[in-house]
Parts: structure tokens; C-alpha cells; sequence
């Protein structure tokens, strides 16, 4: 007579993935542990070259001064910025307070300009 013989069920791709993912997350806290505890920086054990990335933007203090800093930080002109955030060269000089007046505008700076300048200055940081 034939026994039967209990498998376990076939694993999906997906659970072998996270199984992997959970077994990688273990070593890697495991590592981090030591390192803490050993007074190491885990960049060193690891041998990466981590750059030193901007601080970042306060997006509520994002004002004409604070642009023009985000400006001269990247070296770009008036142009430049204005082309590297997808606006007019008109808008980038209000923002910066150089231009004129807009009207029915603010003064301030939307948010959607400062989240982008934050992008573009990480982007520099990395190297992209």
C-alpha cells in the first residue's frame, strides 16, 4: 500500500518574496545593532558612499529670500530655475521678488514650487 505523504502546500512567488524580504530585514537590524552598540557608523561596515543630503524645505517659510537661497545653492539664474521647475522666466522673478507685482496674487510662494525646489536640490544631492 502507498502512503500518503503530507506536503507542505506549494508557496506563491509573492510569499517566497516576503519571506526572503523579512530574513534580509532581520539581518540588516541584526547588523545595525552591532554597529550601534560597537559605536560603529554602518556606512563604514557597509561601504557606502552616503551623500550629504540638503535640509529640508520649510515649505510654510517658503518666501522670496528663501528661494533666491534655494536659487543660488543650485547656481541656477532666474532662466535656469524657471526651466528646471516647468514655470515662466516672469514667475520665477516674482518669486524671487524681482519682478512685478502679479495681480491677484498672493506674494507667496505656492507650494507645489517649494515641493519641487525640494526635489530638484535632493535630485543635485544624488547626483541625477
Amino acid at each position: 500500500m502507498i502512503e500518503k505523504i503530507d506536503r507542505e502546500p506549494e508557496t506563491t512567488r509573492e510569499e517566497r518574496g516576503s519571506r526572503q524580504i523579512a530574513a534580509a530585514r532581520r539581518k540588516a537590524t541584526e547588523l545595525a545593532s552591532h554597529c550601534q552598540f560597537y559605536g560603529i557608523p554602518l556606512e563604514t561596515v557597509l561601504d557606502l558612499d552616503v551623500p550629504t543630503l540638503p535640509p529640508p524645505i520649510d515649505l510654510a517659510a517658503f518666501d522670496a529670500p528663501a528661494f533666491n537661497a534655494w536659487r543660488e545653492r543650485l547656481g541656477l539664474s532666474y532662466v535656469r530655475a524657471a526651466e528646471a521647475l516647468g514655470i515662466s522666466d516672469r514667475m520665477a522673478k516674482y518669486y524671487g521678488g524681482a519682478g512685478k507685482p502679479v495681480e491677484g496674487r498672493s506674494g507667496k510662494i505656492p507650494r507645489t514650487v517649494a515641493l519641487a525646489c525640494e526635489a530638484l536640490e535632493l535630485r543635485k544631492a544624488l547626483g541625477r
